[in-house]
């Protein structure tokens, strides 16, 4: 077997990998739906945030009691 044919890419599968891979990671504009998501998103790290704060808050009383 040839080593060197086998290792080099193929140009024909590299252009047709790269015209269909997305163009964009971040979208351009934001819609509604997306605006709504980011809304929730913020309401549960505030959310998670005040939980794991509370937590916080019983573990040091519990040390001080027990």
């Amino acid at each position: 077997m040839d080593s060197t044919k086998a290792s080099a890419p193929s140009t024909g599968f590299t252009r047709f990998k790269a015209r269909f891979q997305p163009q964009h990671t971040k979208p351009r504009y934001v819609t509604k739906q997306r605006a709504k998501i980011m809304d929730q998103d913020s309401k549960m790290e505030a959310s998670d945030k005040k939980q794991e704060e509370s937590e916080k808050w019983r573990k040091q009383s519990e040390e001080r009691v027990g």
